[in-house]
Formats: structure tokens, C-alpha cells, sequence
């Protein structure tokens, strides 16, 4: 338990790291501030979903209160993701990519005999649609900026939350 929440710390700092990098401007151009910010939420998020199913599977029927809460957790990680697969596609590095470290060829099978075992459902559209992802030119604009800061505020504060309620 506690390498998880040492792990989590660290996802947390970095994310604090990424977001004062672009706030001091210099220290991290804004191409690489937005890469770095999707491939960390790409890897870190995914693991912060499957904590949160991994909760809600180990609590029993009669803690139906921390069942709900971790999923709550995994719904609100799941959002994320999905908002995060949606801005990443052409602002991945290749070497991110072929790497393999936020989805496998057997991730999608995995979650479906998972949910199937566990009777939880798992958003697996998530899944399918980081298997298509492809590298290419970060195309940086207003927009994308306010999302990624977005996105990076509300992960901030879920991890806190999620520590909290660990």
C-alpha cells in the first residue's frame, strides 16, 4: 500500500512539475509541456482507474459505501481518459507509442474478462480507441492548452482525493 500511494505522490509532483513549467514559461516549451501532459495522463491515469476498480472489487457488500465511492473514483478517472484520448491523437511522441506502456495488444481483452468475472463495468471504448492512437505534429493552440491545464487541475485533485480516501 504504501509503493501505491509513493507512486501516486510522484504522479502527483510531476503533474505540479508540468504545470509550473508552463506557468514560468522557458523552463518547457508549450509542445512539449502538452506531450508530456498526455503521455503522463495516458500511462498514470489508466493506473489510477484500475486502483480505483481494484477498490470497489475488494470492498464487499457490506462496506456498499466504499464499493460506491471507488467507483466514483474510476467513473471520474474514466472521464479523464476519455478526454485525454480525444486531444492526443497526433500530439503523442512515437517512441511513447511503440513503447507499450499505457495499453497492450491484451489490455481489451483483459478488461472484458475482467468485467465479465467481476460484474463491474469497465469503459472499454477507452481502450479501442488508445489502440488507434498515432504519433505526429503537436498542433499547439489556444484551445488545446486550456484543455490539457484543465485536465491536469481536475487529475490533480482527484489523486488528492483518491489518496485521501485510501
Amino acid at each position: 500500500m504504501k509503493l501505491t500511494l509513493l507512486k501516486e505522490f510522484i504522479f502527483f509532483c510531476k503533474i505540479l512539475f508540468l504545470k509550473t513549467c508552463i506557468l514560468l514559461g522557458g523552463i518547457m516549451n508549450q509542445r512539449e509541456y502538452v506531450r508530456l501532459s498526455l503521455e503522463l495522463h495516458l500511462f498514470f491515469d489508466r493506473i489510477m482507474k484500475e486502483h480505483s476498480f481494484f477498490l470497489e472489487a475488494s470492498f464487499t457488500d457490506k462496506n456498499k459505501e466504499f464499493k460506491n465511492i471507488a467507483r466514483e473514483f474510476q467513473n471520474e478517472f474514466s472521464k479523464i481518459l476519455e478526454n485525454i484520448v480525444n486531444l492526443d491523437n497526433d500530439n503523442l511522441s512515437q517512441n511513447f507509442i511503440q513503447a507499450n506502456e499505457f495499453v497492450t495488444k491484451n489490455t481489451l481483452e483483459a478488461e472484458n474478462k475482467t468485467s465479465d468475472l467481476t460484474t463491474i463495468p469497465i469503459n472499454t471504448n477507452i481502450t479501442k480507441k488508445e489502440l488507434n492512437l498515432q504519433s505526429g505534429n503537436i498542433n499547439i493552440n489556444p484551445l488545446l492548452l486550456n484543455n490539457i491545464n484543465s485536465l491536469n487541475t481536475k487529475t490533480l485533485n482527484l489523486v488528492r482525493n483518491l489518496i485521501y480516501f485510501k
